[in-house]
């Protein structure tokens, strides 16, 4: 078992595996290690440099069935590859420093995809496309072969459909602002194997914003459908609006503040923090297993909840509800409640977490910032 272990943690860190891919595994060799030893290691794992499939893969992490062997070695195997700096273990680098522009061109669609770096995203007054690279190339001989490798593996494509960023060279890490013109856009993709996402003043129809191992944070963004990713990584959202938000990360806090209809939001091993000044929240749905949550909703609206936690408590400050279930048993407890207001329309609150605390209150329109 520790063999099988030691193999699933350097194939994270060498990132021929992702931490959902290597806690599925992991359950795999848990269950099989009552049973005569088998050969777990069929075919080869593809080269992943995080793919869109990695919402697929954690929504099947079932947090009502974690086990605590598997949470320490998940809060391990993350502690590795948090201290392994990839840029740092590859040896010699070269720095190349460039800059694409476009002039003219307003795409529908970003389409960001780098391995490792980092990504900001910024919207400016000006009528053009604007991509600052700093890069270091590893594994190369001379400042010449880096800018050669750079031109080569970076791709970047800029017309009236799309604007496109593609790294397909692992052995580089890229530092990128790009900055585009302010207009709203269809589809918005960012997607990081290793490094944090930044962006600001956004407005697009939808937003994926995905990094394996990295912050993400995000300020006044307008959207229709804003999905959040960070497998090792906090997440914060503020002062933003969203039909439907989507925040969920392994292991980070999830801190999300703005207008939002319908709120998703996960986190195994951190807080959780909404604070919602819709007044037409439909609903708000959280997930978690350590940490503590905490739920703003705006004071006039008529909120039903359930809430479960197995080692924490209820601290519900509202008026007007009545309770329909709560129980206070040694190993789990359940708070069902129903507002009393005769609004048709209402809010459904519904959250769950194993130890923390489950907090939910109302905030006026003094305290909307």
């Amino acid at each position: 078992m520790a063999d099988e272990k030691k193999r699933i943690l350097k194939l994270v860190e060498s990132g021929k595996l992702s931490v959902d891919e290597a806690i599925a595994l992991m359950e795999m060799a848990d269950n099989e290690e009552s049973k005569k030893e088998k050969d777990i290691w069929q075919g080869d794992f593809e080269e992943s440099k995080f793919q869109e499939k990695k919402k697929e893969t954690a929504s099947s992490f079932n947090f009502q069935t974690a086990k605590g062997k598997i949470f320490d070695f998940v809060d391990s195997t993350i502690k590795k590859v948090k201290e392994v700096d990839l840029d740092l273990n590859f040896g010699h680098y070269e720095e190349v420093f460039h800059i694409f522009q476009y002039t003219d061109i307003i795409p529908e669609t970003i389409d960001i995809d780098i391995p490792n770096g980092d990504v900001e995203l910024i919207p400016w007054e000006n009528q053009e496309i604007r991509i600052e690279c700093k890069a270091k190339v590893y594994r190369v001989d001379s400042l010449e072969d880096a800018k050669r490798v750079f031109l080569k593996e970076v791709d970047v494509t800029a017309d009236k459909e799309r604007l496109e960023v593609k790294v397909h060279h692992k052995w580089m890490k890229l530092q990128t602002t790009i900055y585009v013109p302010t207009e709203e856009y269809k589809v918005t993709k960012i997607r990081l194997f290793n490094g944090p996402i930044k962006s600001n003043n956004l407005h697009s129809d939808q937003i994926y914003a995905k990094t394996a191992n990295g912050k993400i944070h995000l300020t006044a963004i307008q959207s229709k459908k804003l999905e959040v990713d960070a497998a090792n990584g906090s997440i914060e959202v503020e002062k933003s609006s969203a039909t439907a938000m989507d925040a969920e990360t392994i292991n980070g806090a999830v801190h999300v503040d703005g207008y939002f209809e319908r709120v998703d939001l996960q986190s195994f091993n951190g807080d959780i923090i909404c604070t919602n000044h819709s007044e037409d929240c439909e609903y708000i749905e959280l997930k978690g297993t350590t940490g503590n949550m905490d739920v703003n909703v705006m004071e006039n609206l008529a909120i039903n909840g359930n809430l479960k936690t197995n080692f924490g408590g209820f601290n519900v400050e509202l008026e007007g509800i009545q309770i329909i279930e709560e129980k206070k048993d040694v190993l789990q407890k359940t708070l069902q409640f129903q507002s009393i207001q005769s609004k048709e329309k209402r809010t459904s609150i519904d959250a769950n977490t194993k130890t923390g605390t489950i907090k939910i209150k109302k905030i006026g329109n003094q305290e909307v910032s």
